[in-house]
This record gives C-alpha cells, structure tokens and sequence, in this order.
C-alpha cells in the first residue's frame, strides 16, 4: 500500500524547469497554468492518500518512516527546484511559478505538521523556501530590534547574546542544517521578543525577563547571568551576603512564570532549571566557605595552655612518647594538628602542625639534652616527694 507519493510530481516539475531564451532558469512551459492545476491535485491526490495510511491497520513505526520519507522527499524536492532558479547566486523570488510551486510544498507540509505530529519529524531539517518564508515574514521585526539592540544603553555581553543567535539563524537561510523546531522557535522568539519591546525602552532586566520567558537556554546567556550574579556578589560585604544574594535568587525562580515548553536548544534543560542548579552549587560554596570560617576562627580564637617549652622541645616529647608506644596514633598530623590547635609554646601563641612535624624529625643533640634536663628534673621531683 505505501508508496511514493511524490514520483508524479517529480516529473511535473521537471517539465516546468526550462531554459529561457536568455539562458536563465525559470519557470516557464507551453502551457505553465495548466502544469500549475496538475500540480495541485497531484498535492490535493497525495494529502488524501496520507489520511487514508493514518487510518489503515499499519504500525506506528512503518507511518512514522512513512511520513519521515514524504517530508525528506518534499525538503529534496524543493530545495532542487529552488537551487535552479538562482540567477548569479541569487534567489529568483519573484518567479510566479516557483512561488505558486512553493505555495503547494508549504501546503503538504503544513498538512502534515498540523494533522499528522505524531508522525512528522520537526527536527528534520527544512526546506530553503520554508526557510526563507520565516526569515521574509520577520525580516522588518529583526531589523526594527537589531536597531533598538545597538542603541541600546545594556551590557555589551547581552547584546552578544543576542546578536550572535540573530546572525546564526540569518546564516542558515543559504543552506546548512535547520529543523523545523529551530524555525518555529525563532518564529516565536522574534514575535514575542517585538510584543515585550514595543513600548518603553530596551533595558538588561526587560531583556532578560523576556528571554527566562522564552526559555533561552543558550550557553552564552547563562554565562551571561552567573557573570551578572559574580559581580553582585563582590559587592556583598560579607559572605552572610553573598548567600542573601543567591537565596534571593533561588526564591525569584520560583516565584516567577515558567518559560514556555519550547526551548532555544530543546536538548538542553530549560534556562530556569540551569540557573537554580548554577544557584544551588555557588550556595554550596560560599556554605563551605563559611563553615571553614567559623572553623579557623575557633581554632585561632580557643583559648590554649601555655606550655614552658619551645617547639623543638615539644616536639622531641611527643617523639619519645610515641616511639615508647605511651601515645598510641597511626596518623601523626593528626596529632600534631591537635597539639598545635591545643597548647602554646614558650614563645609562641600560635603554633603550627609544620613546624611541629619538622622539629619532630631533625631532633638535634641541644634539643635532647635539653628535654633530657627536663625528665631528669622530673625524675627528681618524683623520688623526693614520693619516696623520702
């Protein structure tokens, strides 16, 4: 039952694609109004033979390679006919013929965008003239906002943003890749984009409010927003503010309107979602950061017990206590850190863990003569007051 339906008009068309006297390609025939009305129930003939696939007793997945074939078909179709009426590199658009052609192709595919979704692939590439359709409906709007967008007193980042997806789309009419989705989202993207700015002046923060609207999930804008929110944030007098700052944020996201279910890139997550997770992670940071605070300033801040010796002496009995297994530890930073965060020496408040583990392993002669006095002082001490 499924065939190609698109073979009649292959020959149709390539009877209207003939050489004019002057060499250029055009739409000319013997007749061009009859080929036209023979192109039109060859278009009307094919629609009514889609209906009647969606109602017959075939698998979704047979329809959908169906339907895909008919649009590739139609997208080769049209950009071949398109390709042969260019003059000097230039499109032919005020061909009547190729316009009344182009006409029935927007018809089929309109057909199958709007009857058949389930079976039409929107992120196939389109046509050249489907292209071209878009970008001329829009032109006057792109160029009225690229004009605002220059004058515009706003960051020179956003209007990068901007500017570099406009260029991007612009480029895509010569040819190149770009889906049906990328062309309903730039459609919309310009029509809302123009709605928002009609009245009042361009601003970042109309800007940006329309874009978080528009789910612009481009890179670049969220680069954009993390820079805006950094530059906040150095301006925050401490890091209590800073996370005032990122909650206030968070709670905006919330607070706010959904973007719409299409997006800039539709493979990305949408732009509210990638804002709050970039929020959640600076959040976890700056906690992070806070938590060390309060850690260092009790280290420094706790009050220690001064202790009568230097740091090589210090050193040298805690070496003697380990090696004699009266200290039973595996890790000794650990116990070094532990010694310096809990005792001051002679001559020092502040003691450090690296300076006890340096001492600890180049004991000197002095040193241990030193600490050997100390013990044997101690020994002393013990004999009088116990056993006299």
């Amino acid at each position: 039952m499924l065939r190609d339906e698109l073979e009649p008009l292959k020959g149709m068309i390539l009877e209207l694609i003939m050489p004019d006297p002057k060499g250029d390609a055009c739409l000319t025939a013997v007749d061009p109004a009859k080929a036209l009305e023979a192109i039109r129930i060859a278009c009307s003939r094919m629609r009514a033979t889609w209906l009647q696939a969606v109602f017959s007793e075939l698998p979704d997945h047979s329809l959908k390679r169906y339907f895909d074939f008919h649009l590739e078909g139609i997208r080769e179709l049209s950009d071949a006919l398109f390709a042969h009426t260019r003059l000097a590199g230039l499109p032919r658009q005020d061909d009547p013929g190729l316009i009344l052609v182009n006409e029935e192709f927007a018809v089929l595919i309109g057909h199958l965008r709007q009857y058949h979704p389930a079976f039409s692939d929107i992120h196939t590439s389109a046509p050249l003239f489907w292209r071209e359709r878009i970008f001329r409906a829009n032109s006057a709007l792109v160029i009225t906002f690229s004009l605002q967008l220059e004058a515009a007193d706003i960051p020179v980042a956003l209007k990068y943003c901007l500017s570099h997806y406009l260029q991007e789309m612009s480029g895509a009419e010569q040819g190149g890749f770009c889906s049906f989705y990328a062309l309903d989202y730039y459609d919309v993207f310009i029509q809302r984009l123009a709605e928002a700015l009609t009245t009042g002046a361009v601003t970042a923060h109309r800007l940006q409010e329309v874009l978080y609207a528009l789910n612009f999930n481009r890179l670049e804008f969220l680069i954009y927003y993390q820079v805006t929110i950094r530059e906040r944030l150095l301006q925050a007098p401490d890091l209590s503010g800073q996370l005032e700052i990122l909650q206030g944020e968070k709670r905006r996201i919330h607070q706010g309107p959904l973007p719409g279910s299409m997006a800039c890139h539709p493979d990305f997550e949408a732009i509210h979602i990638m804002r709050g997770k970039w929020l959640e992670e600076q959040i976890a940071v700056i906690g992070r950061e806070a938590m060390f605070l309060v850690k260092e300033t009790c280290k420094f801040s706790r009050e220690r017990i001064r202790l009568n010796l230097s740091v090589a002496h210090i050193a040298c009995l805690i070496r003697l206590l380990v090696d004699d297994h009266y200290l039973s530890i595996h890790v000794l930073q650990e116990l070094f850190q532990f010694v310096a965060e809990h005792f001051s020496s002679k001559r020092q408040e502040l003691i450090s863990a690296g300076s006890l583990s340096k001492e600890y392993y180049s004991i000197t002669q002095s040193t241990a003569a030193r600490v050997q006095g100390i013990l044997q002082k101690l020994v002393d001490k013990i004999t009088k007051d116990f056993f006299r």
